[in-house]
């Protein structure tokens, strides 16, 4: 008996991990069902499996909005632009749960995992369209003339007409009743923006229920 109680103590965390995985594709998996919804436009994704520069690169950016999020909340009217972003922010966002300070700590936890190596796995749901590559074929994405034969060969890799879209994920940071990752994108098309944004879900009934997303940085889309 006592030697299971140890075996059970050792594989807890093992099977907990487990379960946290298999939700936080859940997670991702809704909302990219909502992001091709609000684009009124079916995709092919094509997700990096990390962050890779990114991770590091645009935290910056992160941290800023925690900063700016957190004169808000304080009411502090010395960062008038912020404050009328935040408050268009909040309410873009459902009413019943608008940004609080329960949020910067998730905010700054996804700060420290941008770059602890973690690996995007493809374990979305069937229905989408997606497919999970190494982080370093973004390369094949930008325009200049030598990197259009390898940019057809690449699509064609896919045998999908529809739009290629590059994704790419943060680690889901969560408290349990809230969670936060970071998303971005990079289209092969003029309509899309390349993008990058915190992404908020919360817990409701026991399911995760999107509340919205916070843009961080965006650029005109590329037409490759």
């Amino acid at each position: 008996m006592k030697q299971s109680l140890v075996w059970l103590l050792i594989l807890l965390p093992c099977f907990l991990k487990a379960q946290e995985r298999k939700e936080d594709y859940t997670i991702y998996s809704r909302f990219l069902k909502i992001y091709q919804e609000k684009k009124t436009t079916k995709f092919c994704f094509v997700a990096e499996d990390s962050l890779g520069w990114e991770g590091t690169h645009f935290s910056d950016f992160i941290n800023e909005f925690r900063e700016n999020l957190e004169y808000y909340l304080q009411d502090d009217d010395s960062t008038p632009a912020s404050k009328r972003y935040l408050d268009d922010v909040s309410k873009e966002l459902n009413a019943a749960h608008r940004i609080d300070t329960a949020w910067i700590p998730l905010i700054d936890k996804l700060c420290q995992t941008l770059d602890v190596g973690f690996i995007l796995k493809n374990k979305f749901q069937h229905d989408l369209q997606i497919h999970v590559i190494h982080y370093d074929a973004e390369k094949y994405f930008i325009k200049n003339e030598n990197s259009k034969p390898k940019y057809a060969y690449f699509k064609k890799s896919f045998h999908s007409k529809l739009p290629l879209l590059l994704i790419r994920f943060s680690q889901i940071v969560s408290d349990g009743s809230r969670a936060i990752f970071y998303f971005s994108t990079r289209c092969n098309c003029e309509s899309i923006e390349h993008e990058g944004q915190l992404v908020l879900f919360y817990r409701k009934n026991s399911k995760w229920k999107f509340l919205g997303t916070i843009g961080l940085w965006h650029t005109g889309g590329v037409e490759l």
